[in-house]
């Protein structure tokens, strides 16, 4: 299994240095644990992004836009 993670958190790396964390982003089931949500948001800050997000079958956010910069989840 290390193998595993280590091949993945090259990748993720890779990604980081070649196109800016900005491009990297976590989709979260909403039937997640909030611990399995505090660990996604702990990996994404991480790797120097906030881009996470739950809501798997919304498809439009323009209503939201301004609401999200308004508000967090993240934990420190």
């Amino acid at each position: 299994m290390e193998p595993a993670i280590d091949y993945v958190a090259e990748a993720l790396r890779g990604v980081k240095d070649e196109h800016g964390a900005a491009q990297i982003g976590a989709l979260a089931a909403p039937g997640s644990t909030l611990e399995e949500l505090f660990l996604l948001g702990r990996l994404m800050r991480g790797l120097g992004s906030e881009n996470v997000d739950f809501r798997v079958r919304q498809s439009d956010f323009s209503a939201t836009v301004g609401a999200a910069a308004r508000r967090s989840w993240v934990c420190p």
